[in-house]
């Protein structure tokens, strides 16, 4: 039925979006660095279970708490971090 078709186009298109934004943020699962995982960025929406990966309000889909991409932002501050040379 064409209810059930543009619900499965819409959710196919949100999932595109999803993974060109993960992928235009550069995100990983593993940080190369220790200091900058998205459990302590500003952006990441735990989970209940601090072993279970989150979300993070740039774009849809599970996070992993150790997991990094470039708007890492540490919790705290109060602007984003200068991308000045």
């Amino acid at each position: 039925d064409a209810a059930r078709v543009r619900g499965f186009l819409a959710r196919a298109i949100e999932r595109a979006a999803s993974a060109a934004t993960r992928k235009a943020l550069e995100y990983v699962d593993r940080s190369p660095d220790p200091q900058k995982v998205c459990t302590g960025c500003v952006q990441y929406i735990g989970a209940p279970d601090t072993a279970s990966c989150g979300g993070c309000k740039m774009f849809k889909g599970k996070v992993h708490p150790d997991g990094y991409c470039k708007v890492w932002q540490k919790v705290g501050t109060a602007a984003p971090p200068s991308a000045s040379p």
